[in-house]
């Protein structure tokens, strides 16, 4: 653990895990409560600077991360794979009408 190597020192060691975010990469238009806007995200995340050793950085985030929690992992794993070929399949389906379009 990189935080027990420095307590005395000054530094702040935290683990953000964050959820989506709105941005160009994520191709995600409109914030909502779980899925905010980058400056939002960023606000919240500095906000949890030394309260607290691992976060992901935002409430909707959290709220995400603790109901996954109580899924199954079975459960969890399934629908969260689906969940990246979805989102695969649209990045190649843009791309490639992108490509066409050139």
């Amino acid at each position: 653990m990189l935080r027990r190597e420095y307590p005395n020192k000054g530094v702040t060691i935290q683990s953000i895990s964050p959820a989506l975010v709105c941005s160009n990469l994520s191709k995600k238009k409109r914030p909502s409560f779980f899925i905010p806007d980058a400056d939002t995200f960023a606000r919240s995340a500095i906000a949890t600077i030394g309260l607290t050793e691992k976060t992901s950085g935002y409430i909707g985030h959290q709220i995400q991360t603790d109901m996954a929690k109580l899924v199954p992992s079975v459960l969890g794993d399934f629908f969260l794979d689906r969940k990246v070929w979805e989102i695969r399949r649209a990045a190649l389906r843009r791309k490639a009408r992108e490509a066409k379009g050139k």
